[in-house]
């Protein structure tokens, strides 16, 4: 069995998101436990992102409210983050999380039209 990281996690744009893992049917014998699967995937080579794994059982659904807790609540403090609005726009599309923000929050038709692109 091989595992890998998918390329996406190491782009330039997702180098503050947080990542959470799932090391799920930790209800089979032979499962492989949270360390060996953080071995296995290389997430202490991660050293500028902010990860967590969470052993879980779906079938029982042990573990998966403590990883989306996990995960709420992380996404949560970097909202509340002073430098949220700071982030850089994409040139290619030219927008921003502000611009964002601005065409969903607005008022007007025409721009909640525009907003619709966003989406």
């Amino acid at each position: 069995m091989s595992f890998c990281l998918n390329s996406n996690v190491f782009k330039d744009e997702l180098r503050d998101a947080v990542l959470l893992v799932f090391a799920n049917k930790q209800d089979l014998p032979n499962a492989m436990n949270a360390a060996e699967i953080t071995d296995k995937l290389g997430l202490h080579s991660l050293r500028q992102r902010h990860w967590y794994i969470q052993s879980t059982c779906a079938t029982s659904g042990e573990g998966l409210y403590q990883g989306l807790d996990w995960l709420s609540n992380n996404i949560a403090n970097k909202v509340q983050s002073p430098d949220r609005w700071q982030w850089q726009p994409d040139l290619d599309k030219d927008y921003s999380v502000r611009s964002a923000y601005n065409h969903l929050t607005a008022q007007d038709s025409v721009t909640l039209h525009a907003a619709d692109s966003l989406i």
